[in-house]
Order: structure tokens, then C-alpha cells, then sequence
């Protein structure tokens, strides 16, 4: 339901007179590309599956590594068109080395808009933890 109003910009010549067009807001609250859990879940498994299945654990590599896997699915994601939502990356990998591992977040959301994914991969000498916050934007 946008309107379309027409403006002549006045620093043009009579000649050449160029027509600017103005959209009025509209007011739409919702997404129009709805972010879908089931397509993005799918493609973060794949891309980590991909770039660490013939990783092996080195901690020099670790940090370029959890950087253009977490940038590579970050990209993708873009690519999907979700409009209206911000995306946050979380990335890590750890040394298997006899110890565990705990990840807590705390966070203030839409319960209705606002979604997460989180995914697991478990290597030779490593594991890798990825989880992926999909924020509604208004």
C-alpha cells in the first residue's frame, strides 16, 4: 500500500529534468521473508561438515578458522534474503583434552520474531560449536 509521490529536482535544467520518487512509510511490522529454522540449520551443518572435516587441531589455526567458517556462514545466510533480521555468529572450537565444556547466554528477545539455531561437530582432537541468533529487526 505504498504511495508514489513524484518530485522534480529543481537544480536541474528544463532540459534535462530528473524525476525523484519518494515512498511514503507503510507501516509493515512484519517480515516478508520470514526466517526459516529448518533452511539455515541445514546450511550451518553443511558448511561446518564441510570446512572441518579435514581439520585437525592446531591453536594457530583455530582463530582463522573459526573466522571464515563463521564469515562463510554468515554469507550464506545473507544470501537467503531474511528481511527485517540481524544475525549474530557465535563460533568456537575447542581441544579435546580430557575437560568439558560449558556455553551460557543470556539474552532479551521477541519470543515470537527472535530464533536460534546451535550445532555440534565433533572431530578427532577437536570440537567445534556454532550457534547461530536470528534477531527481528523492526
Amino acid at each position: 500500500m505504498s504511495m508514489n509521490i513524484e518530485v522534480t529536482d529543481s537544480t536541474c535544467s528544463e532540459n534535462n529534468q530528473a524525476q525523484l520518487v519518494r515512498y511514503q512509510h507503510n507501516y509493515r511490522l512484519e517480515s516478508k521473508n520470514v526466517f526459516k529454522l529448518e533452511r539455515v540449520e541445514k546450511l550451518v551443518k553443511t558448511i561446518m561438515n564441510d570446512n572441518l572435516e579435514s581439520f585437525s587441531y592446531d591453536s594457530s589455526q583455530c582463530i582463522k578458522m573459526c573466522f571464515d567458517t563463521a564469515a562463510k556462514i554468515r554469507q550464506k545466510i545473507h544470501a537467503l534474503k531474511f528481511d527485517r533480521y540481524k544475525f549474530v555468529i557465535i563460533f568456537s572450537i575447542v581441544e579435546k583434552n580430557s575437560q568439558s565444556m560449558y556455553a551460557a547466554m543470556g539474552f532479551l528477545w521477541d519470543y515470537q520474531r527472535d530464533n536460534y539455531i546451535t550445532h555440534v561437530f565433533e572431530g578427532r582432537t577437536f570440537s567445534a560449536y556454532c550457534c547461530v541468533f536470528a534477531l527481528y529487526y523492526e
